[in-house]
C-alpha cells in the first residue's frame, strides 16, 4: 500500500507529471476538483516511493492579481521549504528561458512573497484559477516553475 493513498475515493483523480529521469510528480484532486492535502510521491522506475520534494504550490485568486502586491502567502503545509529562508532573501524562479527573483518576507511567523510578485505575474499573463508549483532544484532558494492554466479564459 502507498503511504497516503487511505485518503483517496472513487472519484478522485490522480495527476502524474513527468518530470524526466523515470521520475514522477503526483497530485490528487477531488470529486470536486480541489487538490487534496497530500505528501507528494516520486514515481521511480513504475515503483512509488515516499520521497519529500521540496514543492511550494500556490494557487491563483484575484488578489494576487491586483497592481500592488501586499504580500502572497506561502501556506505553512510547505514548511520543508520555507524553514531554510531568511527573510529579505530572492527566491530564484526558472520557468522556459525566463528568470525571476521574488523577494521574501517574514510576516507574523508567516512567509510571503514581495518584491518581483506583481511584474512576474503579469509576465506570465496569470488569471483566476491557475496553479503556480514551485519545485526546489537549487536548496533553498532555486526553484523551477510549473503553471497549470484553467482552460475557460475569458
Amino acid at each position: 500500500m502507498i503511504r497516503g493513498l487511505h485518503i483517496f475515493h472513487i472519484n478522485d483523480v490522480l495527476l502524474f507529471i513527468n518530470c524526466g529521469n523515470g521520475d514522477f510528480d503526483v497530485i490528487m484532486f477531488g470529486h470536486r476538483g480541489l487538490e487534496k492535502s497530500f505528501s507528494p510521491y516520486v514515481a521511480r522506475l513504475g515503483a512509488m516511493v515516499g520521497i519529500p520534494r521540496g514543492q511550494v504550490k500556490i494557487e491563483i485568486k484575484s488578489f494576487h492579481l491586483y497592481k500592488y502586491c501586499y504580500g502572497i502567502d506561502i501556506l505553512a503545509d510547505f514548511k520543508d521549504c520555507s524553514d531554510r529562508w531568511s527573510p529579505g532573501q530572492y527566491l530564484t524562479v526558472t520557468h522556459g528561458c525566463n528568470l525571476f527573483f521574488l523577494q521574501l518576507r517574514k510576516v507574523d511567523r508567516h512567509w510571503k512573497i514581495y518584491v518581483g510578485w506583481v511584474r512576474f505575474s503579469q509576465l506570465l499573463q496569470l488569471s483566476v484559477g491557475d496553479v503556480l508549483v514551485f519545485d526546489m532544484k537549487e536548496p533553498p532558494l532555486g526553484f523551477s516553475l510549473c503553471v497549470y492554466r484553467i482552460e475557460n479564459r475569458h
